[in-house]
């Protein structure tokens, strides 16, 4: 089943119960406040019955035959003309009197008899102001019925008849289930068109996303037309299409790049494998010239390598977990590693600062700034580091410095500075410390030192100020 069909029948389903639900709270509704209007006058009649001088001797035990005698056939008498009064002005009224020694007299033209079981007598005998109220078929009729004792001993049974109700009953009742069925009719209309404006944009959605499955073109979007849900995953799926789109622009950006920066070393080394094997009686200084240059090129083919190793790991290092990071104590382990490898003099000025972040890929981002400078820095100068309590890093060298116009892409990957070139590297270090920097919500930034050189750096979001005696 369709999610269109799953909400026109919820929608549908709902909306008829209500109704159904409705009609039927009225129609006993209706019931109980029709009967209860029965009820109260039947109390009424009782008691005003009870309280007439009913003369006795008019009327007839109720076994006895009634008087059928063509006057009273002609029109049953009144109960004013039988009792001298008039608390009904029904036709369907039935009356009796229960004696105190238990015996039924009834009108004598009335040729129906109303039951009389234990309980009406009861309150023949001693019911004082009790009142049993029932309804009962009889001959036919369907009456409700009221008993109540009566001054001096005995009791009154007054019955009338509830056609009149029930028939009112039965038109509500049909005029509800009328109601009712137009209701779900129209219940079903509304959730047709509920159900196909609501699922419209999942319509959407489904096809960009079958039409992104089938054609692998990221550049399709859906236009936004609503703040709801609906509206909040169509945007999600927008972003994530431009998420997409740029990986894969990234990616085929990366493979192309590192396709050309592959393609140096590695025809370098076939062209000297090439040489040393034509070449059997080379003199040995041309010979280890070609041998230093092929391990020279295989050294720097390494690097690059295991920078692009480097770069794909970092994305997925990102989803280690971010943990509080003391970045003063990160640099100086990192600063010491530089002096080992390098054996320059590496100083570091530090202020305590903590931030949030991934430890391992901080770690590396200002690893890759110190060997840049390392590799950069002037005979017998020294890398200067500094940590400020803001979160910045920065580290300074006295290297060739930067041009203006590089200022900005020293940070893509694979790019190289003219003054660079001559310097071994593969352009990915600045790229890696970007990707990271970037990630944990920072900013890098790159300048020309005062007095020859470049600082190079970035600047993180700091949980807090840690104090010297941390």
């Amino acid at each position: 089943m369709s999610l269109r069909t799953r909400l026109t029948v919820f929608v549908a389903g709902s909306v008829a119960l209500a109704v159904l639900a409705v009609s039927a709270v009225g129609w006993f509704a209706a019931r109980r406040e029709l009967r209860g209007e029965v009820d109260d006058a039947l109390r009424a009649r009782v008691r005003a019955v009870a309280a007439a001088a009913t003369p006795l001797d008019r009327l007839r035990p109720a076994d006895r035959p009634a008087d059928r005698t063509a006057d009273r056939v002609a029109r049953r008498p009144s109960l004013e003309e039988r009792l001298g009064l008039d608390p009904f002005g029904e036709v369907d009224t039935f009356f009796q009197v229960i004696g105190p020694r238990g015996v039924t007299l009834t009108p004598p033209d009335q040729a129906v008899t109303l039951p009389v079981d234990e309980v009406d007598r009861a309150v023949a005998q001693d019911g004082g102001e009790a009142l049993v109220l029932r309804d009962l078929d009889l001959e036919g009729l369907h009456l409700r019925m009221a008993t109540g004792h009566r001054p001096g001993g005995g009791a009154v049974q007054v019955a009338r008849s509830l056609e009149e109700v029930d028939g009112a009953l039965r038109g509500l009742g049909w005029l509800l289930a009328a109601v009712g069925a137009l209701g779900v009719v129209g219940a079903a209309a509304v959730g047709t068109v509920v159900a196909r404006r609501s699922v419209r944009p999942v319509e959407r959605l489904t096809t960009a996303a079958e039409q992104v499955a089938g054609t692998q073109t990221l550049a399709h979007r859906i236009d936004v037309e609503s703040d709801d849900e609906i509206g909040r995953l169509a945007r999600a799926f927008n972003e994530m299409l431009e998420a997409l789109e740029q990986s894969r622009v990234q990616q085929e950006q990366l493979v192309a790049d590192a396709g050309h920066e592959l393609r140096t070393p590695l025809t370098s080394i076939r062209t000297n494998v090439e040489m040393l094997d034509r070449a059997a009686d080379l003199p040995p200084a041309e010979r280890e010239a070609l041998v230093r240059d092929l391990q020279e090129e295989v050294a720097e083919l390494s690097a690059l390598i295991g920078e692009l190793v480097d770069l794909a790991t970092t994305r997925a290092a990102a989803e280690q977990e971010v943990v509080d990071v003391r970045l003063d104590e990160l640099v100086e382990r990192a600063a010491e590693r530089a002096r080992r490898r390098s054996g320059l003099a590496v100083e570091v000025e530090t202020s305590p600062v903590l931030v949030r972040g991934r430890p391992g890929l901080l770690e590396r981002a200002v690893g890759n700034l110190l060997d840049n400078a390392c590799k950069f820095a002037a005979e017998g100068a020294s890398v200067d580091v500094t940590v400020c309590s803001d979160g910045t890093v920065e580290v300074a060298d006295r290297g060739p410095g930067i041009a203006a116009a590089d200022t900005d892409r020293i940070w893509d990957r694979f790019y190289r500075a003219d003054t660079a070139r001559s310097r071994p590297g593969s352009g990915l270090g600045l790229a890696i410390v970007r990707q990271v920097v970037t990630n944990h919500g920072g900013d890098v930034f790159a300048r020309a030192r005062e007095g020859g050189g470049a600082v190079v750096g970035f600047r993180l979001p700091v949980v807090a100020e840690v104090g010297a005696e941390d």
